[in-house]
């Protein structure tokens, strides 16, 4: 990013340079760059932004180049997901209510769910009026049920689906109880397969399907391992029903997110405080970016996978986790 003074009043820009530009994807790559807008980080109060104005193709590269600096008003840049339906599970907290958010912001007709109440009121308050709100446990399928025809009468048909609802309750291997087991795999695998299951009949054609799984699903995770292999088995499902969906129009992908910095992190655990800033402090230290990762990176993952950008995409796992799960760390 480049800073620069120009009439009085600064200008901001990216600069790009493209290898092989002159055709094929490289070209494709050019001519959605140009024009690129950007808003200034100077001065985010600012209600226009810049457009980058010029673009050089010699030699196969790309130059954007500030030729003037041409005012346009933020309502002429497309929104992502302007008129889409969405239903985001476990939309009450950390990743799901910071997806909540950015898609609100890219034009989403939004519904999202959850168990706990508090969190459900307190989102509502973040997300306005205008976000339907429902309390529903994802481990039941007569609630899943019940709530797509809920989604069905309000909004008829969904374009985005986003299976994030989950929860992990730590034990060692030999202490493990049907209890503890059951709850986890509803949850976390079962929710799964029927949210997806249950909201197929209302998917609109071109609909986008996104499960958050784990880093945990191919990385040994002692004392998570209901959890994990609940995780891997959601991986799986992603394979198995990106070509079983096809033929409705519709596509899924999965997000794999690392150590993440929810106000949830190690809530049910059921351990005392200083085992979980200990875990903290070891994701820390395994992460080659030495810090945990923010629920608005992921949620830019989600998005991507949401929008038209990601059309070509089937059944893939984006990893998204600093590094943590790379070999040899």
């Amino acid at each position: 990013m480049v800073k620069m003074q120009e009439n009085d009043e600064e200008t901001c820009w990216k600069t790009a340079l493209i290898s092989g530009g002159s055709s094929g994807i490289g070209l494709a790559a050019a001519k959605l760059f140009q024009p690129f807008q950007t808003t200034c980080p100077w001065h985010p109060a600012h209600s226009m932004c810049k457009r980058l104005s010029a673009c050089d193709l010699n030699f196969g590269k790309l130059r954007l180049i500030h030729r003037s600096a041409v005012l346009q008003p933020p309502s002429t840049i497309m929104k992502k997901l302007l008129g889409k339906t969405v239903l985001i599970t476990g939309g009450n907290g950390g990743i799901g209510l910071a997806t909540a958010q950015l898609f609100l912001e890219q034009g989403a007709r939004l519904a999202i769910t959850g168990r706990d109440k508090v969190s459900l009121d307190q989102a509502q308050q973040v997300l306005g009026p205008d976000t339907l709100v429902l309390q529903s446990d994802t481990g039941k399928v007569s609630e899943i049920e019940s709530l797509m025809q809920n989604m069905q009468s309000h909004f008829g048909h969904l374009d985005i689906l986003f299976v994030n609802a989950g929860s992990s309750q730590p034990a060692p291997f030999d202490k493990v109880g049907e209890a503890l087991f059951d709850d986890v795999i509803a949850t976390n695998f079962k929710g799964v397969f029927f949210t997806v299951q249950k909201a197929l009949p209302i998917l609109a054609r071109g609909a986008s399907v996104i499960v958050t799984t784990s880093i945990s699903n191919q990385r040994g995770s002692p004392n998570f391992g209901v959890y994990a292999a609940c995780k891997a088995a959601q991986r799986s499902l992603v394979q198995t029903l990106s070509l079983e969906l096809i033929p409705h129009g519709v596509r899924i992908n999965a997000v794999s997110p690392g150590p993440i910095n929810t106000p949830r992190f190690g809530h049910r655990w059921g351990v005392p405080q200083e085992v979980v800033q200990a875990a903290r402090a070891d994701f820390v230290r395994k992460s080659p970016m030495k810090r945990f990762g923010e629920p608005d990176e992921i949620a830019k993952t989600v998005l991507f996978l949401a929008s038209d950008d990601s059309s070509y995409l089937v059944g893939t796992e984006i990893v998204v986790d600093g590094g943590v799960s790379l070999p040899l760390l």
